[in-house]
């Protein structure tokens, strides 16, 4: 699987994104619910498979997963995305801390202040994102951004200095998303212009658009300014399936 860089943050990710919290909203996540070993076996079966980058957050209740599928690699060919909901450094530093804790891992790929809804929102978590830029410094994480479901918020963080990466929805359907895609489309191809790494959920639109993964798939990797897609996946099955078609579909869209 191609690897490309995730905009101007130094870092490689794949084209595809495997994501631990399907289901996941103030709760575990479906892919928790898998015995851990289990899980584990699958992330490093898509590692195999050139799914080398992988995003949970510290409410997901996967970090015991994602900590067993780093097991036996080489951590550097893997990059992990996790995120935060915190307001106060306090509670940021204390989020890094524990996701290296539980990953058993020295550093975090990238960290994200998690679903920030509005530019008055992002206000409010300053404190929260100067901490990950510390903690940055101090080579515990090597890229600071943010997760969003809003348009404002995506729109709004274009260029902004000291969001690295962004991760947003976006599907062919406009399904889950609060803007059109037309829209969404803007502030993504503006974002990656500035050099920020995108990367995009709710591809499947949460199982809506699984009778056509195809063209869902086809759609979101076609983009030039998306730089990996996030699919959620609970089988080997799923995973070969999904893994067989982004391969097929990104040589074609190349």
């Amino acid at each position: 699987m191609r690897l490309v860089p995730l905009g101007n943050t130094g870092l490689m990710v794949s084209r595809l994104c495997l994501g631990t919290g399907t289901t996941g909203f103030n709760c575990q996540s479906a892919q928790s619910k898998t015995p851990t070993s289990e899980y584990g076996a699958l992330l490093r079966r898509a590692h195999a498979l050139g799914v080398t980058f992988w995003d949970t957050s510290d409410d997901y209740g996967t970090y015991p997963h994602v900590g067993e599928g780093l097991r036996g690699l080489d951590r550097a060919s893997v990059t992990i995305t996790s995120k935060t909901w915190a307001l106060s450094a306090r509670d940021a530093r204390a989020g890094v801390e524990e996701a290296l804790r539980e990953l058993g891992t020295d550093y975090l790929d990238v960290f994200l202040l998690h679903e920030v809804d509005s530019p008055e929102e992002l206000g409010r978590r300053d404190e929260a994102l100067q901490e990950l830029h510390r903690c940055k410094r101090e080579g515990m994480v090597r890229a600071v951004g943010l997760s969003t479901h809003a348009i404002l918020t995506a729109e709004h963080v274009v260029g902004h200095p000291l969001i690295e990466v962004v991760l947003t929805n976006y599907n062919k359907a406009n399904l889950h998303m609060d803007a059109n895609l037309k829209d969404y489309s803007k502030a993504l191809e503006e974002a990656r212009r500035a050099g920020q790494g995108t990367y995009v959920m709710k591809t499947l639109a949460e199982g809506k658009l699984s009778h056509d993964v195809e063209d869902a798939l086809r759609f979101n990797l076609s983009k030039p300014w998306i730089d990996s897609v996030t699919v959620g996946i609970r089988s080997e099955r799923e995973l070969e399936e999904i893994v067989a078609i982004a391969l097929r579909v990104d040589s074609v869209v190349v």
